[in-house]
């Protein structure tokens, strides 16, 4: 004898209302979070469609709040949504260096040069991992100053590091502000 118990008709109205409150309640810093998680498993490809994505998705919200009347609120709205897409554009067209691009660099474009390795028929520092935070153009020269602080580089070679630096900035015209230092307070 087989028994065939009725298919019943499950209602998931609930746990859907709540999973959309909790995806709502999420903080920008939480978004972020989650994005960053994201990027970091994407291919390359992928990783260009979601910048692109990001600028889209902008210039959407811009276009949602300059309808209806104007406010000072939806002014500011558009306001950081400026600010976000020009660091999206920013992004998506960053200057980036493929490994070959990084080791044909000559090791007076690197901020820092790790001791212990020799010098090959060109001059280059061997291996090529001994040398940091490449200067060889602006956009590498503001990603080298922001992250000299969170390289593991003694206080001495982050001074020589930031002189560097402050010499390569220049040399693009990039202004760096006399009062930047290194914190140094942590090594101690």
């Amino acid at each position: 004898m087989y028994i065939i118990d009725e298919m019943k008709e499950i209602d998931f109205t609930d746990q859907i209302i709540q999973w959309r409150e909790e995806e709502a309640a999420k903080t920008k810093k939480q978004w972020e979070k989650v994005d960053t998680k994201e990027l970091k498993r994407d291919s390359k490809k992928e990783k260009k469609e979601h910048e692109k994505d990001a600028i889209k998705d902008d210039e959407s919200k811009i276009k949602k709040l300059k309808k209806g009347k104007p406010s000072e609120k939806k002014s500011v709205e558009i306001h950081d949504i400026k600010k976000d897409e020009k660091f999206d554009k920013k992004k998506a067209k960053a200057a980036k260096l493929s490994s070959k691009q990084k080791n044909d660099l000559p090791d007076s474009d690197f901020a820092y040069i790790q001791p212990g390795g020799k010098k090959d028929d060109e001059g280059k520092t061997v291996p090529r991992s001994l040398r940091h935070l490449p200067i060889n153009d602006a956009d590498h020269v503001r990603n080298a100053l922001a992250r000299l602080d969170q390289t593991d580089i003694s206080a001495e070679a982050k001074k020589a590091a930031l002189k560097k630096i402050k010499a390569a900035a220049k040399k693009f015209g990039i202004k760096v502000s006399a009062s930047v230092q290194i914190d140094y307070s942590d090594l101690y």
